[in-house]
């Protein structure tokens, strides 16, 4: 059994905000009325994601709905058995459209400390639905292969739309929308991916050409690097969150309207022409270069108490290898990597399709590159994927 949000309404998403403590009485229960504590870097229980209590709050169930139907989908596109599509559709229908189950579509109540604000949540809880970009592709799959009806994929969009509007016109997505660090980032993230799923071309573009903005204020014109997230406690985490978003972005606008943002040019000006000539290096391969351990050797970020998992650098340098010509071949082994992860694979294919769901990196995510190497061993499946994705079209 898990909470509820102070509405008492199931289908309110409910997470508290994970550095704010409720007081307690001596008997240990909670002062409900009493004022929160804030313990910096120390996470409330059921905060984390997949932790023993995590089953009290909606953010583990929405990430394991995410991440379990996209797997689903995707065993579905490979294998052509129906059962995994069948499950897919189950777990949409239940979380978006089910009467008895479905999500409202806001985040209002989502990191919010009780008794403040109204009991209203924060804008940083608006993240917490980042990956939703990915799960698209796998609705999109699931529709394809005839799993869900016309009336249910329209009552999918209104559901989006919904949520698109409430994005758009909240204060939480206000405030989300100006943020200057990655929480900006991902904010464009679930805004473009959204508004193509439900055909909204225009605000889709208008996003997607804002987003390029975004540039001038996560980088340094001149070195790339990263000065919001250099600033964080645990920057090592935030160099690979921040640049995976870039690279999520990139690829978005890539599908939607064939835009390369890897091609794009911040100047120390800050003139708007930001199209790369032949002789520079576009911002984001400078940044790929500054925070990419591999290209400079550089040590650990400098206030990161332990070592994140580098292997998170891996689907980056792949990026970096396809769009940044001269970064292509020139990795370097580094003394505080593992000895397993000194140098990286030379192909997609070998390198880990799965990482944790807070890193911001779509499970199998080299499945869908669209510049894998010709050299990479092609999997077994590749061939039967191809005719499933012509015969989905």
């Amino acid at each position: 059994a898990g909470s509820v949000a102070p509405t008492n309404d199931k289908h309110d998403y409910f997470h508290p905000a994970p550095y704010f403590w409720p007081p307690m009485f001596p008997n240990g229960t909670i002062d409900q009325n009493g004022k929160y504590e804030r313990r910096d870097g120390l996470r409330v229980p059921g905060t984390v994601l997949y932790d023993e209590l995590s089953d009290m709050f909606d953010r583990t169930r929405l990430t394991a709905m995410q991440y379990n139907t996209t797997v689903l989908a995707l065993a579905y596109y490979v294998t052509e058995r129906q059962l995994y599509g069948l499950k897919a559709a189950r777990n949409i229908k239940k979380w978006f459209l089910d009467p008895e189950t479905r999500m409202n579509p806001n985040l209002d109540y989502s990191q919010i400390r009780r008794n403040h604000h109204k009991n209203k949540g924060f804008s940083f809880g608006v993240i917490e639905m980042k990956d939703v970009y990915f799960m698209l592709d796998a609705i999109r799959i699931v529709e394809r292969g005839g799993f869900l009806t016309q009336q249910e994929s329209n009552q999918l969009r209104v559901w989006f739309s919904e949520y698109l509007e409430w994005l758009e016109t909240s204060g939480m997505g206000k405030t989300e929308y100006t943020a200057p660090n990655n929480h900006g980032l991902y904010y464009d993230i679930q805004f473009i991916s959204i508004a193509a799923f439900c055909n909204n071309t225009e605000k889709m573009m208008y996003y997607i050409d804002r987003s390029v903005s975004r540039m001038y204020t996560h980088f340094d014109p001149t070195t790339g690097e990263m000065p919001h997230e250099m600033a964080r406690p645990i920057c090592e985490h935030y160099q690979m969150f921040t640049l995976q978003g870039w690279a999520t972005l990139a690829r978005l606008a890539e599908s939607a309207v064939g835009a390369n943002m890897w091609n794009k040019v911040v100047s120390p000006q800050g003139d708007n022409d930001n199209e790369k000539r032949d002789d520079e290096m576009s911002i984001l391969c400078r940044a790929a270069q500054f925070s990419i351990p591999l290209y400079r050797q550089r040590e650990v970020c400098r206030s990161d108490s332990e070592i994140d998992n580098v292997e998170r650098w891996q689907p980056l340098l792949q990026d970096a290898r396809n769009y940044c010509p001269t970064l292509k071949d020139t990795v370097w082994p580094v003394s505080w990597f593992p000895e397993t992860a000194k140098l990286p694979p030379k192909h997609a294919f070998d390198m880990p399709p799965v990482f944790y769901p807070h890193d911001g990196i779509a499970p199998f995510w080299n499945l869908g590159l669209s510049h894998v190497s010709a050299e990479a061993v092609v999997p077994p499946t590749t061939k039967l994927r191809a005719r499933r994705k012509n015969r989905l079209r």
